[in-house]
């Protein structure tokens, strides 16, 4: 009888601890999610309850904390996972969140590398990289950051999650002639917690935070595209008014060369699928990297070079289809990484070579899904998009 007693009070501490992991792990898929911190700290607060030295949950509270604005909270579950957990990864990202609060990004940057280094597959930590490049002006290596948390986060953008980014300004320097230049921030106390504001206020500031990031000019498209499709489907006349004819183009119809780029073949899937799904792939990177509306105006000006490209070679031809502007989008792609190619390091190489693969995939589906292939379209597009992802790479990753 002894024994089962025993037996019994042993297990159960065992089962409420499993049963705080649990919630931890819950926690943490909320977070991840990218719209539910405050799902996620009260998940946290709960594991809490089970298991007050649950050190998972004491980061976990602080990284939700950090996303709603609950600084005090943020540093207090901070400085608990330092003192559990010395020296780890977990301790690290603690250190740095508590940085961030000091508005101290050069050190909250060298505490975050060193732990990337140790712990590469960690999806918040490369996100919290991330946001603090974007503090210290460091678009370029910050956007690299932000991609690899998305992927490692199953293509969710967790920049949501982090507070508005605020810049980090390096004062002239101060003192004797020969001293050390002394760095201060835009601003030297820790952000205060938003205040509660009215409804209105908070489901702004809501909206702001959920649509941070999405490449909204990307989801357009293809929503542009699809609903054409339907129409198109139902209805013949509008296809006819609106393909590229090159006899009723040459005949002052210019504005066919536009609208062709927004269709396809009527009741084609494969021909629409293929071309949507090669955008939804590329679109999104390439729309981050270049900012939403110089990708929508590469976008648009590769259309209508492909377009123009097939009006000068082929006259009295007709086409339609997005896949030429497509093709302009993996040029712009293409030339980026070719501009890079050297700071990625060996992964530039790789990346170029990716490229070259997806556009040779790419050229193979529109030859499979459409009854005619407009290559003269597509090429114009493809070195259209060489031609002005270069000219438009942005000044900071630039220079």
């Amino acid at each position: 009888m002894i024994n089962d007693l025993t037996n019994e009070t042993s297990v159960a501490p065992a089962d409420r601890q499993r049963e705080a992991e649990a919630l931890v792990a819950k926690g943490h898929a909320a977070l991840l999610h990218g719209k539910h911190a405050a799902e996620a700290a009260g998940t946290f607060a709960q594991a809490l309850q089970i298991a007050p030295d649950l050190r998972d949950a004491h980061l976990g509270m602080a990284e939700a904390n950090f996303a709603l604005g609950q600084f005090e909270v943020t540093r207090a579950a901070a400085a608990y996972v330092q003192r559990l957990a010395p020296g780890t990864v977990d301790a690290a990202i603690a250190e740095a969140l508590t940085l961030c609060l000091d508005a101290n990004y050069p050190q909250a940057q060298a505490v975050l590398d060193d732990a990337a280094r140790r712990d590469p597959g960690n999806a918040y930590l490369h996100a919290l990289r991330g946001y603090v490049l974007r503090c210290l002006g460091n678009d370029y290596d910050a956007s690299l950051a932000e991609a690899k948390a998305s992927r490692l986060a199953s293509s969710v953008d967790l920049r949501s999650i982090f507070p508005q980014v605020r810049r980090y300004a390096a004062a002239a320097p101060v003192g004797a002639e020969g001293d050390a230049p002394r760095l201060e921030p835009t601003y030297s106390t820790p952000p205060q917690p938003m205040s509660p504001g009215t409804a209105m206020r908070r489901r702004a500031v809501q909206f702001n935070f959920a649509t941070r990031g999405y490449p909204i000019a990307t989801y357009a498209i293809i929503g542009v595209c699809v609903v054409m499709f339907a129409l198109q489907s139902t209805n013949d006349a509008v296809t006819l008014a609106l393909f590229q004819d090159n006899n009723a183009v040459a005949g002052g119809e210019w504005y066919r060369l536009f609208t062709a780029m927004f269709l396809h073949e009527p009741r084609n899937f494969i021909h629409i699928f293929s071309n949507m799904l090669s955008l939804y792939f590329i679109g999104p990177f390439v729309e981050r990297v270049y900012g939403t509306g110089r990708y929508l105006l590469l976008y648009l000006g590769t259309g209508l070079i492909a377009s123009l490209t097939f009006f000068a070679l082929v006259p009295g031809g007709v086409a339609l289809g997005a896949s030429g502007a497509i093709a302009g989008i993996f040029g712009v792609l293409g030339a980026f990484f070719f501009a890079y190619r050297n700071r990625l390091g060996p992964a530039g190489n790789a990346m170029v070579q990716q490229w070259i693969f997806w556009l040779g995939l790419n050229v193979v589906f529109n030859v499979l899904a459409s009854t005619s292939l407009a290559w003269q379209a597509h090429l114009g597009g493809l070195v259209a998009g060489l031609i002005l992802g270069f000219v438009f790479l942005p000044r900071r990753i630039m220079a």
